[in-house]
């Protein structure tokens, strides 16, 4: 879990997996987070964090949620002063629940859906007020977990709950990004994939759309999409943050799609990913749904049945089956039914087993009768 404290959008501290990010520059200011992480109908699952730098440093810190009080652990960190951007620092890092824990016995703070109250205390530090504000709980509404969404379409994604004085919708690949928000406020979000779209949200907002082309740029066939609140109160003349944030997600999967319609039958080409790495596999579906009111019969004089072409700048690099048998072959999709054949295709070149080069090909994909349409899609090896 990443934990990134911003100033003004520009990044301040962090904690990734229980360990110290130092900033590149700046002075930290010293924060401490309650972040909802787990929803739950009667509980939510939240975790925390607080890192603080100065000359004084507490030496215990807790949280109290309601009647239960939950003791953070103060994590190990080299001895002696770390330089942190322009000054040198030593810094204090608490968490909830304890990283050095067996999972099976981890159990984070929990608190009511409807439930925003935390109080901090410290030990060898005060604070001007220790009250901290967590935003009630979110809930994403639709799109539902692992709900296949087309490329080429756009995404409405409903939600309920609070949106605290900070909020924003966050869509990105897996393995995910770490973002940071515009204002002064905390994200918790995973690392890794180099791109991602972020919109703001206001109070009274209940659903939020990303365009096709937004989802475009996502080049990962999985996606996540955070929705995330968060309430900053700074306290000590600004010199800490108390940050409460609640946060949902849902995994979705994203596939290119092309359709034509003949005769009363759709034919439809998909892929999980149209972005990939040079040696990579695509994949993807082609499928045949009847919608007329007949029976549909597809003959074929070979064995083969499905043909794949990738091509560029008019030069054929991969082209499947290579070797079809001379016997006649068929089948047939009754009315309402739908038939999915599926490929997969090493990006590499077929004489010598080399990757293909960086650049944009056209894939074409069809059945190899006489009647049906061929499918087009733009990939990209970078």
């Amino acid at each position: 879990m990443l934990f990134v404290s911003a100033i003004n959008g520009v990044p301040n501290t962090a904690v990734i997996n229980n360990r110290v990010i130092m900033p590149s520059g700046g002075t930290p200011r010293s924060s401490i987070t309650v972040a909802r992480v787990v929803p739950g109908a009667d509980k939510t699952q939240c975790v925390g964090t607080a890192m603080f730098f100065g000359a004084t440093l507490p030496e215990r810190m807790s949280a109290q949620v309601g009647e239960q009080v939950y003791e953070f652990e103060r994590l190990p960190l080299p001895q002696g002063v770390l330089p942190i951007g322009p000054v040198a620092l030593q810094p204090a890092v608490f968490v909830y629940p304890s990283p050095f824990t067996s999972q099976s016995r981890v159990r984070a703070m929990e608190m009511g859906p409807s439930e925003t109250n935390v109080t901090v205390n410290l030990t060898g530090l005060t604070l001007t007020d220790k009250r901290l504000r967590v935003p009630a709980a979110l809930t994403i509404l639709s799109p539902w977990l692992h709900t296949v969404v087309p490329r080429n379409s756009n995404l409405v994604v409903r939600f309920e709950g609070e949106l605290g004085m900070s909020a924003v919708a966050v869509l990105t690949g897996m393995p995910r990004d770490s973002v940071t928000w515009s204002r002064d406020t905390v994200v918790i979000s995973p690392m890794g994939s180099a791109r991602y779209v972020l919109k703001e949200l206001t109070r009274g907002m209940n659903s939020v759309t990303f365009t096709a082309e937004e989802l475009q740029r996502v080049q990962e066939s999985q996606a996540v999409i955070h929705i995330a609140s968060a309430d900053v109160k700074l306290v000590n003349g600004g010199a800490v943050s108390l940050v409460g944030q609640s946060m949902a997600s849902v995994v979705i999967e994203l596939s290119s799609r092309t359709a034509a319609t003949r005769n009363g039958v759709e034919f439809a080409l998909n892929l999980r990913r149209t972005a990939l790495a040079p040696g990579d596999t695509l994949s993807g579906t082609f499928s045949i749904t009847n919608r007329s009111g007949t029976t549909q019969r597809f003959n074929f004089s070979t064995s083969c049945q499905l043909s794949l072409r990738l091509s560029s700048n008019e030069r054929v690099w991969i082209e499947q089956p290579e070797i079809c048998a001379q016997v006649l072959t068929s089948f047939e999709v009754r009315s309402g039914e739908e038939r999915i054949m599926s490929f997969q295709v090493p990006l590499r070149q077929s004489q010598t087993g080399l990757p293909l080069p960086a650049g944009e090909y056209t894939l074409e994909v069809g059945l190899r009768d006489a009647n049906s349409p061929v499918l087009r899609q733009t990939i990209r090896v970078q």
